[in-house]
């Protein structure tokens, strides 16, 4: 059985700050999900974070 999950959230007021909590603690406790194939993050999600080099493979 496949599930697939999509999260979707409000503009917040500071980016930076909720794109980089996002990235450091959200998506390390989705990467210890059990069985999980793949975790990704659709283009253009992050610009701010991008900005201050928080993803560099972006």
């Amino acid at each position: 059985m496949t599930i697939k999950l999509i999260a979707l959230y409000k503009k917040p007021d500071d980016e930076v700050a909720f794109l980089q909590h996002f990235h450091e603690v959200h998506m390390l406790l989705v990467m210890k999900t059990p069985h999980l194939v793949k975790a990704e993050i659709p283009p253009g999600d992050g610009c701010a974070v991008r900005r201050t080099g928080l993803l560099p493979h972006c």
